[in-house]
């Protein structure tokens, strides 16, 4: 019993992180701190961060689109849809918005593999690139692949910040946007809506009015303060992240260590460079950055294991080595066939 007791009083050493970006993860409790896109509300070791969505963001306060001062009204497409997964929730309510638009002689287009039931005219390709067609919409379809009960808030929200548009929001991370500083006037929220018909007529009356359509794309995307702590350059750390890094005794203990710098270790590894990867954790977790290093070791005093945190992508000749030694094996084994034969026929 003494044993026990003695162990349980003891401070690990090592930091084990999870980071996860799609709307429910794996059960976070074998980890110290869970950093998560989706389900932050359901466990206590677990906080919100926008890890898939930090591109869009930093790029959002960086570069206020044009749109804040000119409005959105002179823009071809009324309403955009890009979306790969094609799930039956979504793609109803986006139907009954591409039939509206329709009706009313508006512009739907869907450009991604889901087209919401539209006709062919409706449908179109992307030769410049999603984000080139998302600067020519006044409103993009911001719709969450959410599960019931799991908070979630992922990149979608700030795809249409980005490019100017409005987004036409469909989701469960309501509360979410505030831990990055969303101004929700800008947003056209499904949510505040009673039903699919009422939110659609919305989407509709205010397409038709272009001079509340300018005014209402000319509001600021956030709060005053913005998302970003400028100091740093990267999104705010709100109050639950905080007192949950700053209660976590590992941390603590981290913080406190003298001696040589404190290694990171990132499985599997991110396309981000090492000195971006260790201020953001340096900003996380309150320790400065001149003391963290990233490591391939697996011994590492902090290991991040990530899921949908964009991974590192292999260097071209990469794939050409793989393919030459493809060939290389369908050669030899080809002349093996061919030598059997041979020898079958003497």
């Amino acid at each position: 019993m003494r044993s026990l007791a003695i162990r349980s009083l003891s401070v690990s050493s090592k930091l084990r992180i999870l980071v996860h970006g799609e709307p429910t993860s794996s059960d976070p409790s074998g980890y110290d701190i869970a950093f998560l896109t989706g389900g932050s509300n359901r466990y206590t070791n677990a906080a919100y961060y926008p890890f898939v969505a930090l591109p869009d963001i930093l790029r959002t306060q960086a570069n206020q689109s044009v749109e804040e001062s000119t409005g959105v009204s002179k823009r071809p497409i009324d309403v955009l849809y890009q979306s790969s997964h094609c799930e039956p929730a979504r793609e109803a309510l986006a139907k009954l918005i591409g039939d509206a638009c329709r009706r009313a002689g508006l512009s739907f287009v869907a450009s991604g593999a889901c087209t919401a039931g539209q006709p062919s005219a409706s449908q179109r390709g992307q030769p410049g690139g999603e984000k080139g067609l998302q600067k020519t919409a006044k409103m993009m379809l911001a719709f969450e692949r959410m599960q019931e009960g799991y908070d979630y808030l992922s990149e979608k929200l700030f795809m249409p910040m980005v490019a100017g548009a409005i987004p036409l929001y469909f989701g469960n991370g309501q509360h979410l946007m505030d831990t990055v500083r969303v101004n929700k006037e800008r947003v056209l929220d499904r949510g505040n809506y009673g039903n699919d018909a009422a939110f659609v007529d919305a989407v509709i009356t205010l397409l038709q009015d272009k001079d509340r359509l300018d005014a209402f794309s000319k509001q600021q995307l956030f709060d005053p303060e913005g998302p970003v702590d400028m100091s740093t350059q990267l999104p705010v750390v709100d109050q639950k992240l905080r007192a949950l890094v700053d209660s976590n005794p590992t941390v603590k203990a981290l913080r406190d260590r003298n001696g040589p710098s404190l290694t990171l270790s990132i499985e599997p590894a991110t396309k981000f460079g090492a000195e971006d990867v260790v201020a953001l954790f340096a900003h996380l977790l309150g320790l400065p950055a001149d003391k963290l290093s990233l490591t391939d070791g697996s011994d590492a005093d902090i290991s991040v294991t990530q899921c949908c945190w964009p991974s590192q992508s292999r260097p071209l000749w990469h794939y050409f080595v793989a393919l030459a030694f493809v060939a290389l094996a369908l050669a030899l084994f080809s002349f093996s066939l061919r030598c059997g034969k041979e020898r079958g026929l003497d």
